[in-house]
């Protein structure tokens, strides 16, 4: 009996094994390589009862592993509600931060866990939490091209015009990466009566601040944004074609 087993029983969601090891002198903490514990096994796999009986045995619930993820990131970024809600019950901390500041609500964004991301909202998750490098869970859902994620998030009044230690909002985020839907997406949001397209800075470079028709002399000669160090990748040739047919406001 080892460590292992554990592991492997949480991971099936085997409660009763979970019982027989631990009563039997298995660690309930004990770590792999990789700083998994028996408790992020069950939390990575959603199994609810499973983390229920290691949590009466002492398990750590804020236990973290070598990217500083604890079971909530883990049961968010697999979109597992039911598991989402329980640890939050059982006083998980929904603001946890890993080694670059993502809670849990970023990393169910950036992975367009919708239920997820609604129900971590109803447990009071802050909605304009940012990461190490100020991105919002709106900024991980769009870098990522997650359409339902971005529209649930808006539509509970997240900032569209939120700005990560770049300067870069979540449609610079979405520019960058290719995702064009999402591009579509983040522009239609915005009514034109509070924002012309004409003042806004590039989506290509937030520090540019030209106007469109600048910048659609300027966007062929930017194959990276010199502010986020973003690099283009071949995909990003749709959201420049978006970009530069976008009508221009006076």
């Amino acid at each position: 009996m080892s460590v292992n087993d554990l592991h492997q029983a949480a991971e099936r969601g085997d409660v009763a094994e979970i019982r027989r090891l631990v009563a039997a002198g298995v660690d309930v903490g004990g770590v792999d390589e990789c700083g998994m514990t028996a408790m992020r096994f069950a939390a990575v796999n959603g199994h609810v009862e499973a983390m229920k009986t290691l949590l009466q045995l002492s398990a750590d619930i804020e236990a973290k592993d070598a990217d500083g993820d604890k079971p909530l990131h883990l049961a968010a970024d697999n979109g597992h509600v039911k598991a989402v809600n329980t640890l939050v019950e059982l006083s998980a901390d929904i603001e946890a931060r890993n080694v670059l500041a993502f809670t849990p609500l970023h990393v169910a964004a950036a992975n367009g866990h919708v239920d997820a991301v609604k129900t971590l909202l109803q447990l009071s998750a802050d909605i304009h939490a940012k990461s190490a490098n100020g991105f919002t869970p709106l900024h991980s859902a769009a870098i990522n091209g997650q359409l339902e994620a971005m529209k649930t998030l808006l539509q509970l009044s997240a900032d569209i015009h939120a700005k990560a230690a770049d300067a870069a909002t979540p449609l610079h985020a979405a520019a960058a990466t290719g995702h064009v839907d999402a591009v579509k997406t983040l522009l239609g949001w915005v009514s034109p009566s509070k924002e012309h397209v004409a003042s806004r800075p590039t989506p290509l470079c937030p520090r540019l601040g030209c106007s469109l028709l600048h910048r659609r002399r300027a966007l062929p000669e930017l194959p990276s944004c010199p502010s986020s160090g973003v690099q283009f990748q071949a995909p990003c040739e749709s959201s420049i074609h978006v970009l530069m047919h976008l009508p221009i406001h006076a």
